[in-house]
């Protein structure tokens, strides 16, 4: 029992002093007010990839961004494949590495998206999930996803952060399975929590796949 609480207080150490290592989400929202826009309109956006498989990439300081409706966002610009009408596009956000600021919580970027047409002006969705919690695998007590239908008519995909939801938080309810926690180049079984909370920030991880 003894040595089971010590690996309990030198997880929490450890998880602490990893949390230092990310930036605090006011320190983000503080950044990303002082950026300009990166173009005068969606149709200036250029793509970086194509949708082709499961594509992954990530907010940082160094994201372009634009003020979209909800506010200034990062954001990444996606080509979709000429037979991506009335399919599904499934968007995943997954947190930073130990951001764990209170009980079964996790900081995200919020995810949001928007198609634009052949001419760069944006195509309403048939179908959009909003943001919902699903299983987070071995690493992660959950991750957020965000599921959209291709509208006719969209020739590309913005994914980009909600500023309207930076700094603040969702819960969901939602069973967490048993998953491993990583500490270092030790992973620590942990899990069990049917309540979860999304705390959002700028900066984030995310991947897309056409289903």
């Amino acid at each position: 029992m003894t040595s089971r609480v010590n690996v309990l207080i030198l997880v929490i150490a450890i998880s602490v002093a990893l949390m230092g290592c990310a930036t605090p989400i006011s320190s983000q929202i503080r950044l990303l007010e002082t950026k300009k826009s990166c173009c005068s309109s969606m149709s200036d956006m250029v793509p970086s990839a194509v949708l082709v498989g499961e594509l992954e990439f990530s907010f940082t300081d160094a994201t372009p961004v634009f003020p979209f409706t909800s506010g200034l966002s990062p954001f990444v610009a996606i080509t979709l494949p000429s037979t991506s009408e009335g399919k599904n596009v499934e968007i995943r956000a997954t947190p930073e590495m130990m951001a764990v600021t209170e009980a079964n919580s996790l900081i995200f970027s919020p995810i949001a998206a928007v198609f634009l047409d052949a001419t760069g002006r944006p195509v309403v969705a048939n179908e959009d999930s909003g943001i919902v919690a699903v299983n987070g695998g071995a690493l992660y007590m959950f991750i957020i996803a965000r599921k959209v239908k291709v509208p006719i008519g969209a020739r590309r995909l913005i994914v980009y952060s909600d500023s309207k939801l930076h700094g603040t938080s969702q819960t969901f309810n939602y069973k967490t399975v048993s998953y491993l926690l990583p500490v270092g180049n030790v992973f620590i079984p942990a899990g069990g929590a049917s309540r979860v909370t999304a705390l959002y920030g700028v900066d984030g991880k995310f991947s897309v796949r056409m289903e």
